[in-house]
């Protein structure tokens, strides 16, 4: 796409040439107001440069979560009776059920010292299907998330530890 940018910026510049020249030709007066020309190439390089920079950082968030989603974190299973840290569940990365390995509340995450990108989703079950996903986040770092009584799985990967902070 940048390359693709960079091409129009040369046609943009080759089209007024062109048009000079035809111009010229004809013996017609040429006014182009030169500045505001240079103005708007100007202006194309600097969105075509940000845009370079978006892809960049785009890129690295995707080979991020590519790497999390294909080589996830050790995970510790959560036992039927969630670990409690004063009060406060707690479980790591994986998939749970609802009701039985943690309740439902709101949790927050500690995000992954490993993995920059936490993927999480909320489930109506486990098929594996896209239709089982109730809710579902992309963050960088640590997140938050509200998982409902009517929910019956959560999964998330590249999170870190989550620990619940409402009921």
């Amino acid at each position: 796409m940048i390359r693709f940018l960079k091409v129009s910026a040369v046609a943009t510049l080759l089209l007024v040439f062109v048009l000079v020249t035809m111009a010229i030709g004809q013996n017609q007066p040429v006014q182009f107001d030169w500045e505001q020309l240079q103005k708007q190439v100007d202006a194309l390089e600097t969105r075509v440069t940000d845009l370079e920079q978006t892809v960049l950082v785009m890129q690295k968030h995707f080979e991020a979560l590519g790497k999390a989603l294909l080589e996830p974190e050790e995970t510790s299973p959560i036992t039927t009776k969630p670990a409690t840290v004063t009060g406060l569940i707690t479980f790591t990365d994986g998939t749970h059920i609802v009701g039985e390995q943690l309740p439902p509340g709101t949790y927050q995450s500690t995000g992954s010292e490993i993995v920059p990108i936490c993927v999480w989703q909320r489930l109506s079950g486990f098929s594996g299907s896209m239709t089982d996903v109730i809710a579902s986040a992309i963050t960088e770092g640590a997140a938050v998330v509200t998982i409902e009584d009517t929910d019956v799985g959560f999964a998330s990967t590249g999170c870190g530890t989550w620990t619940q902070v409402e009921a």
